[in-house]
């Protein structure tokens, strides 16, 4: 069976049929036991400088993998966090490498003290407080309203996924990271 993959960055897309994209590793975090955020690295051909200033850090990445020409099943979105070139005699290559969106929710931690509040009320809190800036928007439109109002909880610099997490076991949630898509460093 062959498996086909492409990567939409920057609603761009980018496939192996050009020759240009050389390959796309993705690296998932679902059997893991402690909290990692799945990673994606792309090579793409360099030569002559062919993508020297087409793309950014910050910049939204979605890779597809299917058993047909055009996959459409969705297995990453996160994030462009570096770029660097790599080369081999007579070949160039751009290398990027990013994380997906749940890292925004591990890179910062949170120190905050709820006093008889709802725990939907604290989760949006949390997103808004230390997550959402006018380049990164993680949508809390699916947050449900919980019948639990907390009468004190404290996060005492502790990793936001952690606090969502716990928050999320309170009640007996499950919880997901989604991006709007709406946004992306120019």
């Amino acid at each position: 069976m062959t498996l086909y993959s492409s990567a939409t960055i920057n609603s761009v897309s980018y496939d192996a049929t050009n020759k240009l994209l050389e390959s796309i590793n993705v690296s998932s975090s679902l059997a893991q036991e402690n909290f990692t955020s799945a990673s994606f690295e792309a090579k793409f051909d360099n030569t002559n400088g062919t993508y020297a200033s087409t793309f950014s850090v910050g910049q939204d990445v979605q890779i597809k993998l299917d058993t047909t020409a055009s996959p459409t099943t969705l297995i990453f979105r996160g994030t462009i966090e570096s770029i660097e070139p790599e080369s081999v005699p007579n070949r160039e290559y751009l290398v990027l490498r990013g994380r997906d969106y749940s890292s925004k929710l591990a890179d910062v931690t949170a120190l905050e003290t709820y006093l008889n509040t709802e725990v939907s009320v604290i989760v949006t809190n949390l997103i808004s407080k230390y997550v959402n800036t006018p380049t990164t928007q993680i949508t809390v439109a699916n947050v449900q309203v919980t019948t639990k109002t907390l009468t004190n909880i404290t996060f005492k610099r502790k990793p936001l996924f952690e606090c969502i997490k716990l928050l999320a076991e309170l009640v007996d949630f499950d919880f997901m990271v989604i991006n709007t898509g709406t946004n992306s460093l120019p």
